[in-house]
């Protein structure tokens, strides 16, 4: 036993001196970094290259739509059941179009993502990336929820790919990861990278909007409430939405908060504040609810025998003026 150990020991030194004398040459670095990326796909798995959120458009397009929602925000419309992951997908968006398909009322969808106030896009650039067919009906304003993130490093392009790719692949043992190693290193070692700077920036977003589409309902959506916290995040998360909601009632807007309803641990995903499935069926029947009750008008009559199930044609009347709260 103790000859194998020193001959493996040998081995190991003789290969990490021959490691560090081939990357002396271009040669020897390229296949380093090709041995070193072939080495993280082995521990890691395949990596995902579909988005779910970017290539689902709602249940209707065009003149099938009886509704159109844009949507500008954050991950927070993702489905996440164990780590964060930017190719999670849909959540709370299309529970709302399945809801609404339940009522005949088909759903066109655009989203823009956006973490942070700051960040907000240009109408032309919205308009471009979320290629909704005609005017939005509903606009939902749903982010700034990172201004509470705590990290030890910045988020980059590698880093998030990373923590994807390794969370992605404990898969539930990630909340063992998360309670036992990550949060009490980040606790210590963690910073906030993103300083909150007030609502400036939404409340000149919101005029934006307001100008492009005088007719559409903006609503602001606050960031979901937090399974669990650091104690530096739950003081500026709870100013987030304090300054959000205060815009929204000055603006007479709807504002809606989860705080009532997403009270549960088995809820959220390991990070604390992205839903999983079952969440986020709890914010879309909570939205659904509030636009058939509040925004569509429906008509009474049945639909035509003739008519396309395709596409149900079945009028809405849309209120402009709605001034509503969650």
């Amino acid at each position: 036993m103790t000859a194998a150990l020193i001959i493996g020991v040998l081995g190991a030194i003789v290969l990490s001196v021959l490691a560090l004398l081939a990357l002396r040459t271009a040669r020897g670095r390229a296949l380093a970094r090709m041995w070193s990326k072939a080495c993280y796909r082995v521990i890691v798995g395949k990596p995902v290259t579909i988005d779910p959120v970017r290539g689902w458009k709602g249940t209707a397009h065009g003149d099938r739509a009886e509704l159109r929602v844009m949507h500008v925000g954050d991950c927070s419309l993702r489905a996440m059941e164990t780590s964060h992951d930017f190719y999670a997908p849909v959540g709370y968006p299309k529970v709302i179009a399945e809801r609404l398909l339940d009522q005949r009322l088909g759903m066109e969808f655009g989203h823009y993502f956006t973490i942070i106030y700051e960040d907000f896009p240009e109408i032309e650039r919205l308009k471009k990336v979320t290629k909704l067919s005609d005017v939005p009906n509903l606009i939902l304003v749903h982010t700034g929820a990172t201004y509470q993130r705590r990290v030890i490093l910045k988020s980059t392009e590698r880093i998030n790919q990373v923590r994807l790719e390794v969370g992605r692949r404990l898969g539930r043992r990630i909340f063992t990861a998360h309670r036992l190693f990550v949060r009490p290193f980040v606790r210590r070692c963690g910073r906030h990278w993103t300083p909150y700077e007030g609502t400036a920036k939404l409340d000149s977003f919101i005029d934006q909007l307001q100008k492009e589409w005088p007719k559409a309902t903006v609503a602001v959506v606050a960031p979901f409430p937090l399974d669990w916290a650091y104690p530096t995040s739950a003081d500026i998360h709870a100013k987030v939405i304090a300054e959000a909601r205060e815009l929204a009632e000055r603006r007479g807007l709807p504002f809606f908060e989860f705080d009532h309803v997403l009270t549960a641990h088995d809820l959220y995903c390991a990070n604390g504040y992205n839903l999983n499935a079952r969440g986020s069926k709890i914010v879309g029947d909570v939205l659904a609810n509030w636009i058939l009750d509040t925004l569509v008008e429906a008509d009474s009559a049945p639909a035509p025998a003739h008519a396309d199930d395709a596409h149900w044609r079945r009028h809405s009347t849309w209120q402009s003026g709605v001034r509503s709260t969650s």
